[in-house]
């Protein structure tokens, strides 16, 4: 019998044993047999894992279809598991309850009148809901889920990882499965889903947008009273929660509340106060809402007492539905108004379907007939004072879209009618649906941004009509990701310009499915990707025939906000060869390295809301960069230092230092965990391999003119897959603006430009660190090769610039006295080694000349050229050294 069927056999044997003895047996049974069953289980599941671990191996080894029948081991593994963990609680649970009980039953007798009161009571198991994600609901699922689970002495580490999975939906199930199903994986699931929702900030930002989004109590009604003031007491209680000082937040509350009561309950809460010059508490307020909502229940219930009027007596329409509708708007915080055509519905004239099926003349003439703005359907003015930023999507006139003479009609041949006041402001406007609409998935996926060893969950839209990837400013802002300044443009659809940008930000893109997909990824930062796709939500029972396929985007069907668009720079870097079509009918379906996305259009029933469509394409525009770069209408703005450039800065301030000839010695800055759970493997046989490639071809060229540069790959892996540079930081930006340079240059009447020569090689590297500057080289094939120690700042290391600017602006720090002219050049007029000064008097730039010169020269930096021994830069290694 092969691996693979003795796995399935065991498998099925211990899910079978689980069926027999987890039901009705299993609390009829004693504790003898309870602790026989806790045996046999454990034997049967020591002999799962090295059965699984064989058909692994057979399997890979076995055909081209190994991966599928690889996943599908690993998941008939994790069954097992899971059914092993489950049932081996519930005995353990079974033996505790059964001893308990022998305990009790053996316990001397109490009589206390009070215990046999209480003797018969059983009180329903207490559980806890699901956790999705929800801000708002984390610290009441974080301590329910502590009291029950976590100090819950009798569950082992790996068992309360099984209750967390159980118990986490959505983003939360997310963070929760990476970690293994093992006592370990506890503590690192936990911590993680603790460090993802733990954030106070947004916790506190969730209850005020809470309490700044609440609905009008518009309705005089006790139940719309005691909503309003459960929200506010519940935000008042949360801020508490999270310690904030809200002591002095009562005329926000009170006026808050104010501006949501109707009109007849606001008249009595000014008639109840006493001084009305006086600024009344929410105590006062809360005590004022209790008392009316107790009012109007018990108003509400004489009305109920009397005798309901005959049915003759009741109006035509009281058969009709009185639950609100609910429509897709923007402003769905808002109570829906009561359509003017439709009275037992609520929804806005704008997405009634009855307005909708009418023809232009017949739109027209009831917006007339009810008095309603030609531009926004408001009834509060008239299309001349209507404030909208909107206008017509069509022609950009100063009316609404459903009222462009050119919209398709349900009624041919209509009675042309007026054209509307007309307007010039330009913004784009959502268009309503008329019968039956189609709506369109867009590829979507569920991606990991990895930062400063975080994992940040985030929602992208796959789009191959963009160049160029963005991401919004909102989740920019959230991960705290450092930028560049950018000044770019974004064109889409016919060539008008959709957005601008003036940051970009490089960013690492991982999959939650493979830890080995990494993708280094640049983005645009704009302020506003897209609306939340898709558009509008379905039903997930419309994909009921969907495959089984594992999804980029679980919530593929839900409308959610997008993180970033990925664009065609990363499409080679994303798409996998998988294609399915007519998936459920319409759709096609893409593999992707984050899973399946789904794509094309859902038919929906006639349920309109609006259509919006939706289409992306954006370019960015060579020539015009090109030629925003010399425009300096927008400075560039005062990057802010991240934790890692303080550390830098610490750095080089506590460990530079000068020889006696007056060199700077730098020291390379290495990440925190350097070299206990940071190090680096062994380099030299790869380095070697490369010097003899490049040895045999230049001998292959022996008439080769150009000069030979040492080149330091820092970049190249050790054997434990780090290279130097991704254990060293590489410092902040110190760069001067080049634009501004030159035009500041341009200004002197006197300039002069010059550069510091080999500026790298003058400055050196503490003898503690040049271990890492380790090369090989030989003059000859004849000759062995040798090891030797860059001693100097290196080109190649991600730290060298920063540290070459470094050490000029700590020069200029150090000449501020002898060479004050100088030290301003140095401070001021730098791009890396280029001077560009200059002055408005020719003996002023010659004494400029000639501090900058001595300036320099202090610390072995030179403006003229010479040539200097090697052995100023190498040091030759001893072989007890090596």
């Amino acid at each position: 019998m092969t691996s693979l069927s003795n796995f399935i056999l065991i498998s099925d044997a211990l899910i079978e044993f689980n069926a027999d003895i987890c039901g009705e047996t299993l609390s009829s049974s004693t504790v003898h047999s309870l602790e026989v069953h806790k045996e046999e289980l454990r034997n049967l599941w020591l002999r799962v894992r090295p059965v699984y671990e064989s058909s692994m191996s057979e399997v890979s080894r076995s055909d081209e279809n190994a991966k599928v029948d690889i996943e599908t081991l690993k998941a008939r593994y994790q069954t097992a598991y899971q059914t092993y963990v489950s049932s081996i609680s519930r005995i353990c649970e079974q033996i505790e309850l059964k001893r308990a009980i022998s305990t009790a039953s053996s316990a001397p007798v109490v009589q206390n009148s009070d215990i046999g009161l209480h003797s018969n009571v059983h009180l329903p198991p207490c559980d806890i809901e699901a956790f999705s994600g929800d801000y708002s609901s984390w610290p009441s699922f974080r301590d329910l889920f502590t009291a029950l689970y976590v100090r819950n002495a009798r569950l082992s580490s790996v068992e309360k990882l099984f209750h967390l999975n159980n118990k986490t939906r959505g983003e939360a199930l997310e963070i929760v499965r990476k970690a293994p199903l093992t006592n370990e994986g506890f503590d690192v699931a936990w911590g993680a889903l603790r460090a993802r929702f733990e954030n106070k900030r947004l916790l506190i930002n969730t209850q005020l947008r809470i309490l700044f989004s609440l609905e009008n109590a518009s309705v005089e009604s006790s139940d719309s009273i005691k909503r309003l003031r459960s929200a506010i007491n519940g935000v008042i209680s949360a801020l508490r929660l999270y310690d904030v000082d809200i002591s002095s937040w009562d005329p926000v509350f009170v006026y808050h509340c104010s501006t949501r009561l109707s009109e007849t309950t606001l008249s009595l809460w000014e008639h109840s106060l006493q001084d009305k010059r006086e600024i009344p508490s929410w105590n006062e307020l809360d005590s004022f809402l209790t008392s009316r909502f107790q009012t109007l229940e018990t108003v509400s219930d004489f009305n109920r007492s009397l005798p309901s009027a005959s049915s003759n007596d009741k109006p035509k329409n009281q058969a009709k539905s009185n639950i609100p509708k609910r429509v897709g708007s923007y402003q769905n915080s808002l109570a829906p108004p009561v359509c003017k055509l439709c009275p037992d519905e609520r929804h806005t004239i704008r997405l009634c379907p009855r307005f909708i099926s009418m023809n232009y003349s017949g739109r027209l003439s009831c917006i007339k007939k009810y008095k309603l703005c030609l531009n926004c359907f408001s009834k509060a003015h008239g299309v001349r004072d209507c404030k909208s930023a909107y206008n017509c999507g069509e022609c950009q006139r100063r009316h609404n879209t459903l009222l462009h003479r050119d919209v398709p009609e349900p009624v041919q041949n209509a009675p042309p009618a007026e054209d509307p006041t007309v307007g010039d402001n330009t913004l784009q406007v959502q268009s309503c649906a008329a019968t039956r609409i189609n709506m369109v998935l867009l590829g979507t996926v569920v991606v990991n941004i990895v930062y400063n060893d975080e994992i940040f969950p985030a929602r992208a839209l796959i789009d191959s009509g963009s160049e160029a990837s963005f991401i919004s400013e909102k989740f920019f802002n959230q991960l705290r990701l450092p930028s560049k300044f950018a000044s770019t443009k974004i064109f889409g659809l016919n060539g008008t310009t959709s957005a601008q940008s003036k940051r970009m930000c490089s960013l690492t893109i991982g999959s939650r499915f493979d830890a080995e997909v990494v993708i280094e990824a640049t983005a645009i930062v704009i302020p506003h990707l897209t609306s939340a796709l898709p558009t509008f939500g379905v039903e997930r029972g419309i994909f009921s025939s969907l495959p089984d396929l594992r999804l980029a985007d679980p919530e593929f069907y839900k409308t959610s906000h997008i993180d970033m668009l990925l664009g065609a720079d990363l499409i080679p870097f994303i798409m996998l060869g998988g294609v399915r079509r007519n998936v459920c009918d319409s759709l096609i379906a893409q593999e992707t390295v984050f899973g399946w996305i789904l794509t094309g259009p859902v038919k929906l029933s006639p349920i309109s809301s609006f259509n919006a469509r939706v289409s992306f394409f954006n370019g960015a525009s060579l020539d015009r960069q090109i030629s925003r770069f010399w425009e300096v209408e927008d400075l560039p703005r005062h990057r802010e230092m991240s934790p890692d450039d303080f550390i830098c800065e610490e750095n080089y301030k506590n460990t530079t230092r000068r020889d006696s000839s007056g060199r700077y010695i730098v020291s390379l800055p290495f990440r925190e965990g350097f070299p206990h759970s940071l190090g680096l493997g062994h380099s030299r046989k790869l380095a070697v391999a490369q010097f003899l490639r490049s040895e045999k071809r230049l001998l292959g060229t022996p008439d080769a003119s150009t000069k030979i540069r040492v080149v330091f790959n820092a970049s190249s892996p050790t054997s434990n897959g780090r290279s130097l540079n991704d254990v060293l930081l590489s410092g902040p930006s110190l760069q001067l603006d080049l634009t501004l340079l030159l035009l500041q240059w341009r200004f002197f009447r006197y300039a002069f430009n010059c550069d510091i020569e080999k500026m790298y090689r003058q400055i050196l590297v503490d003898n503690e660190h040049t271990r890492f500057h380790r090369i090989v080289f030989r003059d000859s094939p004849l000759n062995a090769i040798r090891e030797y120690e860059l001693k100097t700042v290196t080109f190649g290391v991600n730290c060298a610039p920063y540290l070459a600017i470094r050490t000029l602006l700590q020069l200029a720090e150090d000449v501020g006295e002898i060479y004050p002219i100088a030290s301003h050049i140095l401070r001021t007029c730098m791009y890396v080694d280029d001077v560009l000064a200059g002055a408005h008097d020719i003996e002023e730039a010659m004494e400029a000349q000639r501090q900058l010169i001595g300036a320099l020269e202090s610390a072995k930096f030179s403006l003229r050229k010479w040539t200097s021994n090697s052995a100023t830069f190498l040091r030759n290694i001893p072989k007890e050294h090596l």
